[in-house]
């Protein structure tokens, strides 16, 4: 199937996207709601670990914090797990310009196995030759099995 990119708007309902990962996180995502997979995620991303689920604190290299204080990359990834969680997608496709490549990979990591549907926004091409090889549909039409070919 592969992962699902597109690298422009066109075709793309605004309704439909979830543009803003670091506003919807910060509305949205509850700390007590988290899995393995979230905690997972933190840690390797942002090398951030749960200090109290119910009150969002984390420990990070940079201190205690709580968990609107992660990057916007390692939101992205845990809004698209809470996304996927829910029966019926409130968003078809997540923009995933924000992320870095390792947000990038871990990402199409998930959704090779979870193989969701959801589609990805990447309006960038900045360090993507880190990305491993594998099966990326752009703009729902052209196959490639490298990102440097985006």
């Amino acid at each position: 199937m592969g992962i699902n990119i597109y690298t422009h708007y066109a075709d793309l309902e605004l309704k439909d996207i979830l543009i803003d990962n670091d506003a919807y996180f910060n509305e949205n995502i509850l700390s007590c709601d988290f899995g393995e997979l979230e905690l997972e995620v933190m840690q390797k991303i942002d090398e951030a670990s749960i200090i109290d689920k119910e009150q969002g604190t984390i420990r990070t290299p940079r201190g205690i914090t709580s968990i609107d204080k992660l990057s916007t990359g390692c939101k992205t990834i845990l809004n698209y797990l809470s996304i996927i969680k829910k029966a019926v997608y409130e968003f078809k496709v997540i923009n995933i310009t924000q992320c870095g490549w390792n947000a990038l990979e871990e990402i199409f990591e998930i959704e090779e196995v979870k193989n969701s549907g959801i589609r990805f926004l990447l309006l960038h091409k900045d360090n993507l030759h880190y990305c491993k090889e594998r099966d990326y549909v752009i703009n729902n039409d052209t196959h490639i099995k490298n990102l440097l070919f985006i």
